[in-house]
């Protein structure tokens, strides 16, 4: 029991011991001022919930942007399928006869221009902002619309 005694003395001694050094003044260095010395309390907690808020304001912007993403990626499989959609039609209105043809080129030239506005609407998305990447979807989202109508519509004169 006594050695236990004396051994936790001795360590205690010695840490007591090492505490009190004197350090070098050129190596020892201040840590850092967490709060401006010269700003009053107040002014110091403004700037902390401050930066607190744009940090929480950046964690926002890189949610919308993941979910940005994800949406973009989600539009892919419908971006091709109106791709080959509209492919299929220009094949069909091709191997049309001459009269149905010319009757049905306005409206092959419709689903092109409905094409290249979802295209256009889904690459606003897939560079639209935190803040204005919702609406650029809905935007994508009603292209898309549009085109599968026109598709219908093109599909049904031909028949």
């Amino acid at each position: 029991m006594n050695t236990k005694l004396v051994g936790l003395i001795l360590v205690a001694g010695a840490m007591v011991a090492t505490g009190c050094e004197k350090k070098d003044e050129k190596k020892a260095t201040p840590p850092p001022p967490k709060a401006d010395a010269g700003k009053g309390v107040l002014e110091n907690v403004k700037d902390a919930a401050k930066d607190a808020a744009k940090d929480a304001g950046k964690a926002a912007a890189d949610a919308a942007i993941a979910l940005r993403d994800k949406a973009a990626e989600a539009m892919k499989p419908a971006v091709d399928k109106a791709k080959a959609s509209l492919d299929e039609l220009t094949t069909k209105a091709a191997a049309l006869d001459p009269v149905k043809k010319a009757a049905a080129s306005p409206l092959v030239d419709g689903v092109k221009t409905a094409y290249s506005d979802l295209t256009s609407k889904v690459d606003s998305m897939k560079n639209a902002s935190a803040d204005a990447w919702e609406k650029s979807k809905d935007a994508a989202e009603s292209a898309l619309k549009a085109f599968n109508e026109a598709v219908d519509k093109a599909m049904t004169a031909m028949k």
